[in-house]
């Protein structure tokens, strides 16, 4: 426990450093105006933003993780004026992230490519045609350009799985603290309920994989948001664009950690439309880092895939050849896209007689819903439900005809109304397209934390009432215990092991002209070198050749 509790500290300070160094120094956004939060998420994106920029060029070795890594805990320590009680929150933070990951199970998909990514990129340049070798390693998270980080002379491979959960048990302690030492206001009363919700039913952290980034920035997004359209006649025309700024920032992360919550990105052009200041945000030269991370991942997938966004469609594939563009291939964007979209659906329930082979025929006029029923309505329900009831009971519990003030209920539903109109449409969009709950859930309790909120927000000094404070406070014991009890019943190592080299596996390897590939059949190819994919009849479509020392991983049909 020890261990992990010092990685984590460490992994705390060189992310926030980062962070701090991005947005005082190079983004010159006003400390007093953001929560510590947000910096945690700026120190996230100027690492993947570095991690990814170097890789194109370099491995992602363990000497390069070394040198970014001390650079970032350099940058905590230079001229931090709150020292002591930064150091004592990241001694919270350090705590929290000690229970969820001791003795906690790796997410399924670590082994099935997100591990095997990790070990590419910390030993290969960047290389063409990747997803050639395992369709997935061309819809990879950005995320594992911030984990590959943690792994380094300093920081054991475990590293990697703490990182997230580090940023994950800012999320919970920074919003505390903000909640509790600002007036009653309408953003405080979302962010109240958002907490609320991540310590019921994310105590389980690893179960989201790289899912639960993405929707805790989104729900942070709506926060900072309803900030913003509150206060917008209080702030000066710099703090608004500051505001906005960070928004589209942190918009860009979303779009390549997970594209099902794309509909996250109309929040900052409807705000820069509305509000009229399109001149003013692209006259902002600071606009140039959005742009320069959406242009590295752009370019970093058409290399990997031969596509910009992979494995949405062929209408955005360039016909290289590495990409399975236009003929039967492992990778080709249009299959995997369809079996995608019908896995989202419940294709494993579905209807074996009816539905032998991938079909559109499975996906279109809701052909998948009653597949879906029988699985995926349970686990939204089971999600929301316990959540809902709560607080429903402490709106019930707190309600006075006396304070209900209806004018204020039409006040704040003015403010809110662009992002419940965004989560409603991100409902009905995750819905049609991939309604697995971990892909979208942002969206569902998104919107009902701002519906919760508007009648949430009646009396003054919302947080002073004790039944909200003990809310709180049996959502914060919930969560410790759940862990705690987890901790003491399992019988999973202290520390998870990441290496398949640490485990039985049977693996085969073949041998190419330039490099050497590990294949399984059943998916658990882990952490380590030869580079692995569990889909065998992928290496006799591929041919290896290095040009100019990057590795072309290329399909025989266009040789």
């Amino acid at each position: 426990m020890i261990k992990i509790f010092i990685i984590s500290f460490m992994i705390a300070l060189c992310t926030y450093g980062y962070g701090k160094h991005f947005q005082l120094n190079i983004l010159k956004i006003n400390n007093k105006f953001t929560d510590r939060f947000s910096v945690m998420i700026f120190g996230y994106f100027l690492i993947q933003l570095i991690a990814v920029f170097l890789n194109f060029f370099l491995p992602l070795s363990i000497i390069v993780t070394s040198i970014i890594f001390i650079l970032g805990i350099i940058l905590f320590f230079y001229k931090n004026n709150d020292l002591k009680k930064i150091l004592l929150i990241f001694l919270v933070i350090s705590s929290i992230v000690t229970i969820l990951i001791y003795k906690s199970n790796l997410n399924n998909d670590f082994s099935l490519y997100h591990g095997p990514y990790l070990s590419i990129i910390s030993d290969n340049k960047i290389i063409f045609g990747l997803n050639n070798l395992h369709f997935r390693f061309g819809h990879i998270s950005a995320q594992q350009y911030f984990e590959i980080i943690f792994s380094n002379y300093f920081v054991p491979e475990i590293g990697i799985s703490i990182s997230i959960a580090v940023i994950f048990s800012s999320f919970i302690v920074f919003s505390l603290l903000t909640i509790l030492k600002k007036p009653n206001l309408l953003n405080q009363s979302f962010l109240f309920l958002a907490i609320l919700y991540f310590l019921l039913r994310s105590y389980r952290f690893n179960e989201f994989g790289n899912d639960l980034m993405p929707n805790l920035i989104c729900i942070y997004i709506l926060y900072i948001y309803i900030y913003l359209l509150e206060n917008f006649k209080k702030l000066n025309d710099n703090e608004i664009q500051d505001k906005i700024l960070t928004i589209s920032i942190f918009c860009t992360i979303i779009i390549f950690s997970k594209l099902t919550l794309v509909i996250f990105g109309l929040l900052p052009i409807i705000l820069i439309i509305k509000k009229k200041r399109i001149i003013k945000f692209f006259k902002d030269f600071r606009i140039i880092f959005p742009i320069i991370f959406i242009s590295l991942f752009l370019g970093k997938n058409l290399i990997n895939t031969g596509c910009f966004l992979y494995p949405v469609s062929d209408r955005l594939c360039i016909d290289t050849k590495w990409s399975g563009k236009n003929i039967n291939s492992h990778s080709n964007s249009n299959i995997r896209s369809l079996q995608s979209e019908a896995w989202s659906k419940a294709w494993p329930e579905r209807n074996k007689l009816k539905y032998t082979d991938y079909n559109k025929s499975y996906i279109q006029d809701f052909n998948w819903l009653d597949s879906w029923a029988k699985k995926h309505l349970y686990v939204v329900i089971k999600n929301i439900f316990i959540f809902i009831s709560l607080i429903s009971f402490l709106l019930l519990l707190n309600f006075n005809r006396k304070y209900m003030r209806f004018s204020l209920l039409y006040e704040n539903l003015k403010i809110i109304k662009i992002p419940i109109i965004i989560t409603a449409l991100g409902i009905l969009f995750w819905f049609i397209k991939a309604p697995i709950y971990r892909y979208g859930f942002s969206y569902i309790i998104g919107f009902l934390c701002l519906i919760f909120s508007i009648f949430l927000l009646q009396k003054k000094n919302i947080y002073k009432v004790k039944s909200f404070n003990i809310f709180l406070i049996l959502a914060i014991l919930f969560f410790l215990s759940k862990n705690i009890i987890r901790i003491h019943k399992t019988d999973n190592p202290k520390i998870a092991n990441l290496s398949y080299q640490n485990k039985n596996i049977i693996y085969n390897v073949k041998e190419f002209d330039e490099i050497n590939i590990r294949y399984t059949k059943d998916g658990t190819c882990y952490l380590g070198l030869p580079i692995c994919t569990n889909f065998p009849r992928s290496l006799d479509e591929i041919k290896i050749k290095k040009i100019k020392n990057y590795k072309f991983i290329l399909l025989k049909k266009k040789l």
